[in-house]
């Protein structure tokens, strides 16, 4: 019912407001009527003209009172709204009560009525995935560098989440959506790679997923080179490509003496030379990589790039193995895409876990057959080729137990031609005498 009425609003706004403007509206005036019920309905029982001013004054009311950031009680610009979209959503909230149902309706709606690409934010399938890989969170501390509007750190009820996220926009749906769940949490708008960690603690979990193949300018170039999060020097200037294992890197920063982060990475990463080769021997090394786990194509919403789920973990012993999970063949093929269900993800977490070592699509490999092959981590490597070694192995074990059974077979058959030719043979001889 909620999901239709929502969808109602953005069909009627279409084309007079942009997507991104009504999800500013509808979680504006969420919060403050969450937060100010009695006076939220004095501000709309207003002639519809004054309906703005009204709860504008209130939202700034609100956020002082509450100590929160400006922007957060902040009205959008009136320019930018509908007076008639704004007189149906504030109907909404009259007798509102579940505000933590309406946040996860409205992320949803985000994805589906929103332009493609104005924000990136996990979808159902990475949801469910990473709610799997990283199980019960609600007595661990979360940190996620690349938040969106906060869909995986709100799935995974973390006991306290250290946020951060680099649009602007983006910063304060989200940080209105985690108040209006009651989550505990710091929000930055912060360039997270860019910045030196300002969270003053470690958490016990890293997800993330992060942008896809950033490329930056020479002068960010020399200022990412000196980030205070890089394990792996990488001289004056970092290299324009080296986004995904800046993430990286910056996730295992951010954890504890037994932390785990996940994160979400293009395939490429585990092959790549140069610095992303620098990066995953040391990683290799001091035996923080876990586990890795390739994904069906499509699974992200913004791009068809081939993926893999890579759980780094602190506090590993040295030497330990590295899980490979081959999941490419899991889900289903959409129009739009590739989905996994709650049971697929499910099977995925199963899997890196080792709790199926017959699965053809698990393997723990020890790090004397990684090193045999440069440290090249791409899956294939190692489950694809392991499963043609073994079905090699049988087809040579059934053809070898083919030829010992014909073997026999002649045998038996020269046994009877002997007796045949030895019967002959008499037959003969008497015939002569």
């Amino acid at each position: 019912m909620l999901n239709t009425t929502l969808m109602k609003v953005f069909d009627m706004a279409r084309g007079q407001m942009e997507p991104e403007h009504i999800i500013d509206l509808i979680s504006f005036m969420a919060i403050v009527a969450k937060e100010a019920p009695q006076e939220y309905r004095v501000a709309i029982s207003n002639p519809p003209e004054q309906h703005y001013s009204a709860l504008a004054n209130l939202g700034i009311q609100i956020s002082k009172d509450r100590g929160w950031p400006e922007a957060i009680g902040k009205a959008p610009a009136f320019h930018q709204l509908d007076i008639r979209v704004m007189m149906r959503i504030s109907d909404l909230f009259l007798h509102m009560t579940d505000y933590s149902e309406f946040t996860h309706v409205l992320q949803e709606v985000t994805q589906r009525a929103g332009k493609k690409g104005w924000i990136l934010d996990a979808n159902q399938t990475t949801l469910l995935l990473f709610a799997a890989m990283a199980g019960d969170c609600s007595k661990k501390t979360l940190y996620d560098g690349a938040c969106g509007v906060a869909r995986i750190a709100s799935r995974l009820n973390a006991k306290h989440a250290l946020l951060e996220e680099i649009n602007y926009a983006t910063w304060v749906i989200a940080y209105r959506l985690l108040l209006l769940e009651g989550r505990s949490f710091e929000l930055l708008n912060n360039d997270s790679l860019a910045s030196n960690t300002k969270f003053k603690r470690k958490v016990d979990i890293v997800t993330m997923e992060p942008p896809l193949g950033l490329r930056f300018t020479a002068d960010k170039r020399r200022t990412l080179a000196n980030a205070n999060y890089l394990q792996v020097p990488s001289g004056d200037s970092i290299p324009a490509s080296a986004g995904d294992v800046l993430w990286i890197q910056k996730a295992i920063s951010m954890l504890n003496n037994h932390g785990k982060a996940y994160l979400l990475l293009p395939q490429g990463w585990l092959f790549r030379g140069g610095y992303d080769a620098r990066v995953r021997n040391y990683l290799l090394e001091k035996g923080l990589i876990e586990a890795i786990v390739a994904l069906p194509a499509g699974i992200l919403s913004f791009t068809g790039v081939r993926t893999v789920m890579v759980i780094f973990s602190v506090g590993r012993k040295l030497g330990s193995p590295v899980t490979f999970v081959d999941a490419q063949e899991l889900g289903t093929k959409q129009r739009n895409g590739h989905e996994l269900s709650e049971a697929d993800s499910s099977l995925i977490a199963e899997l890196a876990s080792g709790k199926h070592p017959e699965d053809k699509r698990y393997r723990s490999v020890d790090m004397g057959e990684i090193k045999r092959h440069d440290n090249n981590l791409n899956v294939p490597l190692y489950i694809q080729a392991s499963n043609e070694m073994e079905s090699l192995a049988l087809s040579v074990s059934e053809e070898m137990q083919r030829l010992k059974e014909m073997r026999a077979e002649h045998g038996q058959k020269q046994m009877r031609l002997d007796s045949i030719l030895d019967q002959a043979s008499m037959e003969i001889a008497q015939h002569k005498s």
